[in-house]
């Protein structure tokens, strides 16, 4: 169990830190962002997906469609303020919406789908309504989760960081990603190790059984 959570986190940091070189060193058609957020696709996209698979196993199944399609939608949204780079152009400030309020948008249309998808399906007793309710939760929390990630990776560094260190002010985006990488990781080890030591209070042991309350104290210190 170590050597595999040990290896998965090296695999996913080497992964996370080569397409972060490519972002930095080879940007696509000269926009910054877009390998990065190959790397978030197969995250968010893919643990959408994984989410979805664990809730077929839910009484009465669970049809992952409209979820991952809402989701899809979401992240296509969020992708716009990148895009827009290609012409050349900086992204309007004077947009209605912000680079932000595209994927919101896309959040609602998203939850609205999924319940205008399984309510023709409704009969009394049934758990169409639980699903409609799960599936918009997928498709909004992964896919908003990639909106905040590419957010992120355009972040412009303060005026007083870019007046000081003009170098560092492009790739200020870039560090603030690489950051939660690390931190995201070294959470999940400090947590893992802590539980391992310390662990005696069960968490939530009917979704996960090996989780403890001193492992997520321990995964909280050391992630700050």
């Amino acid at each position: 169990m170590l050597r595999l959570r040990l290896l998965s986190a090296l695999i996913v940091i080497s992964c996370s830190l080569g397409f972060v070189a490519l972002d930095a060193l080879v940007p696509i058609a000269g926009c910054q962002g877009l390998w990065m957020t190959v790397l978030a696709i197969y995250l968010f996209l893919g643990s959408a997906v994984e989410c979805s698979l664990m809730l077929r196993h839910r009484p009465g199944g669970f049809d992952a469609w409209p979820a991952l399609m809402g989701c899809g939608g979401i992240m296509l949204a969020a992708m716009i303020p990148v895009l827009w780079q290609v012409s050349g152009k900086a992204y309007p400030a004077a947009c209605m919406l912000g680079p932000l309020g595209w994927p919101l948008a896309a959040a609602i249309i998203a939850l609205v789908g999924c319940f205008v998808w399984f309510m023709p399906k409704y009969v009394s007793g049934s758990n169409v309504l639980e699903q409609a309710a799960f599936s918009g939760w997928v498709a909004v929390y992964f896919g908003i989760g990639f909106a905040f990630w590419v957010a992120l990776r355009q972040t412009e560094a303060p005026a007083a960081i870019a007046s000081i260190s003009p170098s560092t002010a492009g790739s200020w985006g870039l560090m603030l990603v690489v950051g939660m990488i690390v931190v995201t990781k070294f959470t999940d080890a400090g947590a893992y190790f802590s539980g391992r030591a310390f662990g005696k209070t069960k968490l939530c042991p009917a979704v996960s059984p090996g989780k403890t309350i001193e492992g997520l104290v321990g995964g909280m210190i050391i992630g700050v």
